[in-house]
């Protein structure tokens, strides 16, 4: 039974994590074409059954964001409703509001914690936020980096559970029981989280895979364009094509995605650009009014 942290534990924890005064501030309040595999990750072992296996949390204690402090992944059926459900399923996001100058950057699979540091770095150093669609896999392994994403104010989504094959190629038993355990993995993390965006592995999504992940509160999120995050042109390539409401898909672990993550960010803000989540930066027409949680 998971035990709410007192404001010194939080407080302990967070300057632990580096998050100073920004922490401070949270524990005074309570409170929300596709691509080819990527080269260089580790591919996870085993299938999807319905009881998935994952390794032992290697972070200290939990901390509790809120906005949904009594969620679990027991209530799921209770808190979307088929109404909520059938609009999430309707409206995969491809971009984001187009009336002001706001770019959303998203980054998939996993990283290393310097890896991550280094993001989560750049964003505060830029006074904006980013969008990590993680593996689930990875989650409890990577308990600290999920801590700082969610305590920093950015968003978690779901990028399924393994990255061996397309959700499409899986039945729909399979594909419940990648959801069932990345949100149970989450919940071991951060008590009270709940996750409600989407990024199919492989960028491969159909109708019963938006469905399924629309059952779990989940909306599908595509993208404008990728950065590539291979070659020294990433920054380039992201100012270059960049415009209001887009989606920009890059990774945790590609190395100028990371390495360069201060001078791409830079230079959106010096463009005149904010960094926002999908959750801000979605078009309004794409945003389901009757939320619950």
């Amino acid at each position: 039974m998971t035990r709410e942290l007192t404001r010194r534990e939080f407080l302990t924890l967070a300057a632990r994590l580096g998050l100073g005064s920004a922490a401070a501030l949270l524990a005074g309040c309570q409170p929300e074409a596709a691509p080819a595999p990527p080269a260089t990750a580790a591919a996870p072992s085993g299938q999807p059954s319905a009881s998935l296996s994952a390794p032992t949390p290697t972070s200290s204690p939990s901390l509790t964001p809120q906005p949904t402090p009594t969620f679990g992944p027991d209530q799921i059926s209770a808190l979307v409703s088929p109404q909520e459900a059938a609009f999430l399923a309707d409206h995969e996001i491809w971009s984001g509001e187009e009336t002001r100058p706001a770019v959303m950057m998203t980054y998939d699979d996993f990283g290393s914690e310097e890896q991550i540091d280094k993001i989560l770095d750049a964003f505060r150093r830029a006074g904006g936020k980013a969008t990590f669609f993680y593996l689930g896999d990875h989650l409890l392994r990577s308990a600290r980096s999920i801590e700082r994403i969610v305590l920093g104010g950015h968003l978690l989504g779901c990028h399924g559970y393994f990255h061996e094959k397309p959700l499409t190629s899986l039945s729909a038993s399979e594909v419940e029981a990648q959801f069932d355990q990345f949100f149970r993995d989450v919940a071991q993390i951060v008590p009270g989280y709940r996750v409600r965006f989407f990024r199919a592995p492989f960028g491969s999504i159909n109708t019963e895979v938006r469905n399924l992940a629309a059952r779990w509160g989940m909306q599908s999120v595509r993208w404008s364009f990728t950065s590539d995050g291979l070659t020294p042109k990433t920054r380039k390539i992201v100012l270059d094509n960049v415009k209001n409401g887009a989606i920009v898909l890059s990774h945790m672990y590609r190395y100028f995605d990371y390495m360069h993550a201060d001078r791409i960010t830079q230079g959106l803000i010096e463009s005149g650009y904010q960094l926002v989540t999908v959750a801000d930066g979605m078009k309004a027409a794409d945003r389901f009014n009757g939320q619950t949680g």
